[in-house]
């Protein structure tokens, strides 16, 4: 059962009540304008042209449906985590690279080596 979920510019990020989170590079479309859609116990909101709004019980009962007909697809959740992972690697060691660049200052093994999985691992 999905308890949160999560719309954005990289996709839709759920959560399942036993702690399994789901990626999809998906955008649902909705019959409303949004940016983001945030819909949890606790929350249920969408940002539009900047704007933080409440959704309306009819806009609620349609991203229910949505969430309602999502098939859990592990192995692209897995594929799609991995990707993310990757990417947040590369983007917290580019400054090695941009020092290099800069200064000439070697960029360690162990950077080189992780830098280049992640890279293996976003082009799979």
């Amino acid at each position: 059962m999905i308890t949160a979920f999560q719309i954005d510019e990289f996709g839709t990020t759920a959560k399942t009540d036993s702690n399994q989170v789901l990626r999809s590079n998906a955008r649902p479309p909705m019959s409303f304008d949004y940016e983001i859609i945030t819909f949890t116990s606790t929350e249920k909101t969408r940002f539009w042209q900047l704007d933080k709004v409440n959704l309306t019980d009819e806009q609620c009962a349609e991203v229910q449906r949505h969430i309602d007909s999502i098939q859990v697809n592990t192995e692209l959740t897995n594929e799609l985590t991995q990707n993310h992972q990757a990417r947040k690697i590369l983007a917290q060691t580019d400054w090695y690279v941009l020092r290099f660049l800069e200064t000439g200052t070697p960029v360690p093994d162990n950077i080189t080596d992780i830098r280049r999985q992640a890279r293996e691992n976003v082009a799979s």
